[in-house]
C-alpha cells in the first residue's frame, strides 16, 4: 500500500506534547481529498490551536536564535557526523571555463538542522563538492545554454545512488544513473536548453509514487540554464521546496517541510524596494504538490516545467497570479514588482504545510501563549512552508497611505458561532452590514458575497463574536500590508496589524484597483478555515451592475471534524439544490476552491455524460489575454488552494448539467445540477 501523503498529525501533535518524538495517529491529504473523515482526535487537539502569522526576525545564527526565542536548549552537531548547511542558491558549483564547467559532486550522510540548533538534528543524505560542506539543497549548477558539463558524482553511501538529470535536456523520464556504494560516475553532456530544471537521486527502496520521503528525500539540487547571451538577473532567487517525513519507524514519527533546506521561523527573509524588478525560480522538490501564495501582489507566470523539461511562455502566452499550483517535480519562474511598502507572505496554501509545531524542539502549547503577544505568535504560532518579504519604501521613511476616510464606502463584517451548521457541528460564519443596517442576526456559512466597486475606498470593520481570537486575509486583493490580515507581520512603519481578540473589533481600509473574483478567509491555522470561516469577493466596474443571475458563484469548501463522510462543500452545502439558467445566455461562472486540505481539485461540467463547452476569461481576479481565452471542454479544470478562475458559460441547449468537484484521482467530491431550461 502507498505511503500515505502529507501527514498532519505531526503539526499538531507538537501543540499538546511538550516531550518530543511522541507518536500519534497519521491522517493524509490523500484521505482528506477522498472525503473521508477528519479524526475525532485531532479534532479535539486543534481546537486549542492559535495561530497568526510570522515574525520579523531576521534569523542569522543559532546564538541570536536562542536569544530572540528565550531558548535555553541547544542541539550541537552529534560527534563524528557532518553538519548539513542550508543552501541559498545565490553560488554556482564547479568552474566553469572556454564554454565547459567542470563540477565534483559527493553523495554524504550528515545531520541536517531544518530547525536550526534550536531543534534536534535529522539523519539524511545530501550532495556536497567534492571536499566541502554539505549543502541542502545541493550545490547549484547554473550555466548559460551551450555549455558542456563535465560531471563526477561519488557516491559515499552504503547503498546504490539512483540520479536523475545529469543528462542534456530536454531529457527522457527513463535518463537514469545507477552508481555503486562507493563508486564514481562520469559524465560529459552539453546543457541543452535554456529552462529552470534540477537533479536529484534517491538511495533506498522506500518511495512514494517513485520519489523518496525518508532518509534520501533531501538529495536534490537546482540546475539552471540561462539563454545564450543573457545576463542573469543578480538578485534572481532559486527557492527549492522539500518534504522529510518519517512513516518507517512508527505509525508516525514526524514530518519537516522546508524552503531552501530551512522551515518557519528560520526560513531565510528576502528584502526588497518599491519598483524593484523580483524574480524567482521555484523549484517543488518535494513529493507533494503546493498552492503558492505571494500576499499583495500579483506575479507574472514565465514558464512551467520539470526535471526533465522546461516550457518557457512567450509574452502572450504569460499570466498573472496570486496563487499557482506546483504538483510534485514541478518548477516555474515568476517575476513581480512590489508597489506597495510592508510586510508580505510567500507561502504554500495547504492548511497543513503552513502549521505550528515541531518534534524537533520543544514549543509552547497554545495556552501558554498570550493572544496579545504578537512576537510570540509569530514565532511560533506558524510554521513549514513560509517565507517572510520585506519591501522597503523608496525613500528613507515609511510612509502610511492617507486614507480619505469621508468618502469611504463603510461596511461592517461580524464573525460568529452559528450552531448546527452541518448536523450538530459548531461552524463560525458571517454577518455583513452596509452603512448602519441593523443586523437580521442570521450567520451565514460561507459568509456572503461581499460586491465592491473598483477604485472606490472602502472600510470594513470586522468584529469578532468569537470565544478565540481571528484576523481575517483579504486573499488576492492588493491592499496595504497593514491591512493584509497578517496579524503581528503586516505593518505601517513599526505598528503592527494586531490580532482581533473576541468582542473587539479592527476595521480595514481598502480601495480595490481591479475587478475579479477574490476570496476573504480566517488567517488563523487552526480548524477556523473548516468551521466555514471564508466567503467571496467580487469586484466590478463601478458603472456596471452587479447581476446575480448572471454571474454565479461556485465556492468550493471543506467541513468541520466531526463529518463523517464526505467534508466537501459547494456554496456551503453538501446536498445542493438546482441551479436554474437558460439557454443560449452567456453567464459568468466564479469558480473559487478554498479548502484547507485538497490541492488538487478538478472540475468539470458535464451535460448527457460528455463535457460541455466553456472560456476561461481570468485566473485570481486577472484577465487574461484575448489569445488565452480559447472555449475548450470543461473537462477536469485544476483549481488549487487560494485560486479563483472565472468561465464564461453558455449552455446551447435544454436540459441538465452537472457541475463536478472531483479529486486528482477522479473521486467524485460533491456536484450540483445546473438545469438550463427556456422561460416560458
Amino acid at each position: 500500500m502507498k505511503i500515505l501523503l502529507v501527514i498532519i498529525s505531526a503539526f499538531l501533535t507538537a501543540f499538546v506534547f511538550s516531550a518530543i518524538d511522541k507518536p500519534t495517529e497519521k491522517i493524509s491529504l490523500r484521505k482528506y481529498e477522498s472525503g473521508a473523515a477528519v479524526n475525532k482526535e485531532i479534532k479535539a487537539i486543534a481546537k486549542k490551536i492559535i495561530s497568526c502569522s510570522p515574525g520579523t526576525s531576521n534569523i542569522n545564527n543559532s546564538k541570536d536564535e536562542m536569544k530572540m526565542h528565550g531558548k535555553k536548549q541547544y542541539f550541537p552537531t552529534p560527534p563524528d557526523t557532518e553538519e548539513i548547511f542550508p543552501n541559498d542558491n545565490k553560488q554556482t558549483a564547479g568552474v566553469l571555463q572556454n564554454g565547459i564547467l567542470t563540477v565534483n559532486l559527493e553523495a554524504r550522510d550528515g545531520t541536517w538542522f531544518p530547525e536550526s540548533h534550536d531543534g534536534k538534528g535529522i539523519h539524511v543524505f545530501a550532495f556536497a563538492e567534492k571536499g566541502k560542506e554539505l549543502q541542502l539543497p545541493g550545490p547549484q549548477i547554473r550555466v548559460p545554454e551551450g555549455t558542456v558539463i563535465k560531471a563526477t558524482i561519488h557516491n559515499t553511501l552504503d547503498a546504490p545512488l539512483v540520479l536523475y538529470g545529469f543528462n542534456t535536456r530536454p531529457a527522457n523520464i527513463t535518463d537514469t544513473i545507477k552508481i555503486a556504494p562507493g563508486a564514481t560516475y562520469e559524465s560529459i553532456f552539453n546543457a541543452g536548453a535554456a529552462g529552470t530544471y534540477f537533479y536529484r537521486a534517491s538511495a533506498s527502496d522506500s518511495l512514494d509514487d517513485g520519489l523518496p520521503f525518508f532518509s534520501d528525500s533531501q538529495l536534490y539540487g537546482a540546475f539552471i540554464i540561462d539563454p545564450p547571451n543573457h545576463k542573469p538577473d543578480p538578485q534572481e532567487r532559486v527557492i527549492m521546496i522539500g518534504i522529510w517525513n518519517d512513516t518507517l519507524n512508527g505509525p508516525y514519527n514526524g514530518e519537516e517541510l522546508v524552503m531552501n533546506g530551512m522551515t518557519w521561523p528560520y526560513t531565510e527573509r528576502l528584502t526588497y524596494k518599491q519598483e524593484q524588478e523580483v524574480n524567482w525560480r521555484i523549484i517543488n522538490s518535494s513529493i507533494q504538490p503546493h498552492p503558492m501564495h505571494l500576499h499583495g501582489f500579483y506575479y507574472t507566470v514565465k514558464s512551467k516545467g520539470n526535471l526533465y523539461r522546461d516550457s518557457i511562455f512567450e509574452n502572450q502566452n504569460r499570466y498573472k497570479a496570486v496563487t499557482e499550483l506546483l504538483q510534485p517535480g514541478e518548477t516555474t519562474s515568476l517575476q513581480w514588482i512590489p508597489e506597495r511598502a510592508g510586510n508580505w507572505l510567500f507561502h504554500c496554501h495547504t492548511l497543513v504545510h503552513i502549521m505550528a509545531g515541531s518534534f524537533l524542539r520543544n514549543v509552547p502549547s497554545m495556552e501558554e501563549i498570550d493572544p496579545k503577544d504578537l512576537q510570540s505568535h509569530v514565532q511560533n504560532a506558524m510554521g513549514g512552508l513560509i517565507m517572510g518579504l520585506h519591501v522597503l519604501p523608496s525613500g528613507k521613511k515609511m510612509v502610511a497611505q492617507k486614507v480619505n476616510k469621508s468618502k469611504e464606502r463603510k461596511l461592517t463584517l461580524i464573525i460568529k458561532e452559528k450552531p448546527n451548521w452541518y448536523d450538530t457541528l459548531m461552524g463560525n460564519g458571517f454577518i455583513l452590514l452596509e452603512d448602519n443596517q441593523p443586523s437580521d442576526k442570521k450567520v451565514y456559512i460561507p459568509g456572503p458575497p461581499i460586491i465592491l466597486n473598483r477604485d472606490e475606498p472602502v472600510s470594513i470593520k470586522v468584529i469578532n463574536k468569537l470565544k478565540e481570537a481571528t484576523t481575517v486575509h483579504w486573499h488576492g486583493l492588493e491592499i496595504e500590508s497593514y491591512f493584509d490580515g497578517v496579524s503581528g507581520w503586516g505593518n505601517i512603519g513599526k505598528k503592527l496589524a494586531p490580532m482581533i481578540q473576541p468582542n473587539d473589533s479592527f476595521t480595514v481600509h481598502l480601495t480595490p484597483p481591479r475587478s475579479g473574483t477574490f476570496i476573504y478567509h480566517t488567517h488563523m491555522h487552526n480548524l477556523q478555515l473548516l468551521a466555514g470561516m471564508y466567503g467571496p469577493i467580487i469586484v466590478k466596474d463601478p458603472e456596471e451592475k452587479y447581476d446575480m443571475e448572471k454571474n454565479r458563484i461556485f465556492l468550493i469548501g471543506q467541513g468541520g471534524a466531526d463529518v463523517e463522510d464526505r467534508i466537501f462543500f459547494i456554496n456551503g452545502k453538501k446536498d445542493n439544490d438546482t441551479l436554474s439558467i437558460v439557454p443560449d445566455k452567456s453567464y459568468r461562472f466564479r469558480v473559487i476552491n478554498i479548502t484547507a486540505l485538497a490541492p488538487r481539485l478538478t472540475v468539470s461540467i458535464m451535460h448527457n455524460g460528455l463535457p460541455a463547452n466553456w472560456k476561461m476569461i481570468a485566473k485570481d481576479g486577472a484577465d487574461l489575454s484575448v489569445n488565452q481565452q480559447i472555449k475548450k471542454l470543461s473537462l477536469k479544470q485544476t483549481v488549487s488552494i487560494g485560486e479563483t478562475y472565472d468561465f464564461e458559460f453558455e449552455p446551447t441547449e435544454e436540459g441538465d448539467y452537472l457541475f463536478e468537484v472531483r479529486t486528482f484521482g477522479g473521486q467524485l467530491l460533491v456536484s450540483k445540477m445546473i438545469r438550463a431550461w427556456s422561460k416560458p
